[in-house]
């Protein structure tokens, strides 16, 4: 968690786990401010149990592509194409112009 010093207020929160190697950014609610200090708090930590790679599954923004070099330091942006919608009535071209339109993303919460 991220919290002002001058207020106490939390300003943000990461949810990270690691599994063999690879430590996964799974969720992040702030400020775009406290995103490099979550980041970076969680590459620690990766790195000290021993991990080398990274995953970050939260929406691309100007603000969390400038924040991934905290998380390790040779950050890159890999696009992975996976995902399911599930329609409940809806032709398969308007699942299709759904999730491929601009802006759409795939969140975490999505894959149950």
């Amino acid at each position: 968690m991220a919290v002002d010093p001058a207020s106490g207020a939390l300003t943000g929160w990461i949810v990270a786990e690691h599994a063999g190697d690879c430590v996964e950014v799974r969720e992040f609610a702030g400020a775009d401010a406290c995103l490099e200090p979550l980041l970076a708090a969680v590459g620690s930590r990766g790195l000290a149990a021993g991990l080398s790679r990274a995953r970050v599954r939260i929406p691309g923004s100007p603000a969390a592509a400038a924040a991934l070099p905290a998380l390790l330091a040779d950050a890159r942006q890999v696009t992975e194409h996976a995902g399911m919608a599930r329609p409940l009535h809806a032709t398969a071209a308007s699942v299709r112009a759904t999730v491929s339109a601009p802006g759409s993303v795939h969140w975490y919460a999505d894959s149950f």
